[in-house]
């Protein structure tokens, strides 16, 4: 409930900013992947441990690398859904449909199989010219249609009960999830998740960014709207989930037994909403995988010294192989378990709840005590040619609060 949305937005706003601004300008100065960048920041700042600091970027590079092998197969699903919105009856795809497809032994296979695909293939011939000009209509076109179907939900039925659900804060529910501590860590793996923060991919980013570029400003505006799709999708999801008598902690599931009846309540109109959202999705979907993908690549084509297309392929096929069991855990290997949980789920864990945190107190850590703010600053305002009239803060926050802040949660959400 409320308890979650509290902390996701002061993650979002007190450490997701902040944390954004740090690996852009990281990259931007060290002009490459996360482990070149921290290595030439910390070679110029005269640390002994050079090397030990590039095998820290590289827990990035390595949480990126987990988050590609199940967010692929969730790519699928979305392509399975995309093609199921055009030859399947709306009302019919509940969420006995999506737990029958995951379970299959070929079905989320093949998907899997179909967007590891499309992502290679634009990762391969360039990510300028097709997907960039392809995200500037249908990123609009998707927020739009989150604005449609977050009006239509709240006309429904019962649709009230699901923004209680979200936006009230419920100290039984959070005792049941297993307490403040573990609430706590999954909002602010979250917020790090949606920021894409300490996954290397930032960093990348930041590399690409010309000196003119307004770091600050764009960290603001990235976290923002962030949020405001995160709410318009909230609202949407629990909405429905309510007015549709579902189950509110199906996870995934519910962008697949929920929203479909959604669309279907709609009439005829909602099946061309269906499929116009499910194509926006799996673009969305692909300019995360692309960005993974990217993060590998790009380590072992800099720093690995191995030519960019054969390190795009190397890499595309060692995670293939990982996401083919992500792929198949919930059908034919669902009785190989890791610690309690499918492969999947332990991948998911793996990454969102152990490395992120982690790689996100190394980049803080880094920045605040061995870079320094007041050096990083210099490349954050381009010499002082540009404005940050929070730089006193995000010094602040950034050496002392964040960290503590990290260790804290984290701490106290895996205990």
């Amino acid at each position: 409930g409320g308890i979650f949305l509290i902390v996701y937005i002061v993650a979002c706003l007190l450490v997701g900013i902040p944390i954004l601004i740090s690996e852009h300008s990281i990259g931007r100065h060290g002009q490459g992947d996360a482990y070149r960048s921290f290595t030439v920041i910390a070679k110029e700042r005269g640390s002994k441990h050079t090397r030990a600091w590039g095998v820290c970027g590289f827990i990035g590079i390595l949480t990126a690398f987990v988050m590609y092998t199940y967010y692929v197969v969730v790519g699928g699903w979305v392509v399975n859904y995309f093609v199921k919105s055009i030859t399947t009856p709306l009302t019919t795809l509940d969420s006995g449909v999506f737990a029958a497809m995951i379970s299959d032994p070929w079905e989320p296979l093949i998907f899997t199989v179909i967007f590891t695909l499309l992502t290679f293939a634009i990762v391969f011939s360039g990510v300028q010219s097709g997907i960039e000009k392809a995200a500037k209509t249908m990123m609009p076109l998707l927020f739009i249609l989150l604005i449609v179907i977050c009006a239509f939900v709240l006309t429904l039925p019962g649709s009230s009960e699901g923004l209680k659900y979200l936006f009230l804060p419920n100290t039984e529910n959070m005792r049941s999830a297993g307490g403040f501590g573990k609430v706590a860590l999954s909002a602010m793996c979250q917020a790090f998740w949606s920021l894409s923060l300490a996954e290397g991919i930032m960093v990348i980013f930041g590399s690409y960014q010309p000196k003119s570029a307004k770091l600050v400003s764009n960290a603001v505006w990235v976290a923002v709207l962030d949020l405001c799709v995160a709410m318009l999708a909230g609202t949407s999801i629990l909405g429905a989930v309510f007015a549709f008598g579902q189950e509110p902690t199906a996870g995934t599931g519910l962008l697949f037994g929920t929203l479909p009846m959604v669309f279907g309540a709609m009439g005829a109109v909602g099946k061309v909403i269906a499929i116009v959202f499910f194509f926006c999705v799996i673009l969305a979907a692909l300019t995360s995988a692309i960005s993974l993908l990217e993060v590998m690549t790009s380590f072992l084509s800099e720093s690995c010294h191995i030519e960019r297309r054969k390190a795009l392929v190397f890499a595309a096929l060692v995670a293939f192989c990982f996401s083919l069991l992500a792929s198949l855990s919930n059908g034919v290997l669902s009785g190989v378990s890791i610690g309690g949980m499918n492969i999947f789920d332990a991948l998911g864990y793996l990454a969102e709840t152990l490395l992120l945190p982690i790689s996100s107190l190394i980049i803080v850590i880094f920045v605040g005590w061995i870079w320094k703010p007041q050096n990083a600053l210099q490349e954050i305002t381009n010499e002082g040619t540009l404005p940050f009239k929070l730089s006193g803060a995000w010094s602040f926050l950034i050496k002392y609060i964040i960290p503590l802040g990290i260790v804290y949660i984290f701490v106290s959400g895996v205990m």
